[in-house]
C-alpha cells in the first residue's frame, strides 16, 4: 500500500502536534521558561517535520532504486534553475548561486519524499557538476536522510556531469543508508556556490540499477 500526498500531510500534521505538545510540557515543567538550548535543538527538526513537498517531489521506488530529477522541486531562495551547462537530463538543473554556507545547515533545503518497496541498504548517487574555479571549494552540498544529521557530500570530478559522490574528506566513502519499507525523505541543502545538481539516485546495494534512464514514478500516479 502506497502513501499518498494527503496521507503524508496528515502524518506531518500529527508529528507537528506532538512537537507542540512536548514544547508545552517543557514550558510547564520549567515554570514558564524553556532554555535556549532546548528550543534550538527542537527547532532543528521543525523544517523537516513541516515540509511536505508537492506531489511531483514524492517518488515510488521500483526494483530497488529511486531516481528523481532535482529540478522537480521549485527552487527556494538562491537555488537557480539553469540550462547553461550541456549534458543535463530532462528540463535542466538547479545550482546554488548564493554565498558559501559551510556552517549551520540547512540553508535553502530541497526535500524529496520516497516510498521504499524494497527495504535494505541503499547507495546515494548525485549527478552533479562544478561551476567554479576551485574543485575543492565549489564541489559540495549538505545531505540529510529522514531528518538525520546534515553531512557534507561532495564530488571530485571537475567541471563535467558525473555521478561521483563522496562523504568523508580525503577518503571518499560513498553514502549509504538503510531504508525500511515505507515512506522516507531526503534533503539537499546549500553549501558551495556553483554546485549544480541534476538528479539523484538511491540504489539498493548490490544492484546495478539504471540511473540514467527514466525517473521513478511519482506517488500521485500510484
Amino acid at each position: 500500500m502506497f502513501v499518498t500526498q494527503s496521507k503524508l500531510t496528515m502524518v506531518a500534521g500529527s508529528v507537528f502536534a506532538v512537537f507542540v505538545f512536548l514544547l508545552v510540557v517543557l514550558f510547564t515543567m520549567n515554570d514558564g521558561e524553556v532554555d535556549a538550548s532546548t528550543t534550538e535543538t527542537m527547532s532543528m527538526f521543525l523544517p523537516s517535520i513541516l515540509h511536505i513537498g508537492p506531489p511531483e517531489t514524492c517518488y515510488v521506488g521500483e526494483g530497488g532504486r529511486v531516481v528523481a530529477e532535482i529540478e522537480d522541486h521549485v527552487p527556494p531562495e538562491l537555488w537557480r534553475f539553469e540550462t547553461t551547462e550541456p549534458g543535463y537530463y530532462d528540463l535542466g538543473y538547479l545550482i546554488w548561486r548564493g554565498f558559501p554556507e559551510h556552517l549551520n545547515p540547512p540553508v535553502a533545503p530541497l526535500y524529496y519524499h520516497m516510498e521504499i518497496t524494497n527495504p535494505g541498504e541503499y547507495r546515494l548517487l548525485i549527478r552533479s557538476f562544478i561551476d567554479g574555479e576551485d574543485i575543492t571549494e565549489n564541489n559540495d552540498v549538505f545531505v540529510s536522510v529522514d531528518g538525520g544529521p546534515w553531512v557534507k557530500t561532495y564530488t571530485s570530478n571537475p567541471f563535467s556531469w558525473s555521478w561521483h559522490t563522496c562523504q568523508i574528506d580525503h577518503n571518499c566513502t560513498q553514502p549509504r543508508y538503510f531504508l525500511s519499507y515505507g515512506p522516507h525523505f531526503i534533503g539537499f541543502a546549500a553549501r558551495s556556490p556553483g554546485m549544480g545538481l541534476d538528479r539523484f539516485a538511491l540504489v539498493l546495494t548490490g544492484l546495478d540499477g539504471d540511473i540514467d534512464g527514466p525517473t521513478s514514478p511519482v506517488c500521485s500516479e500510484r
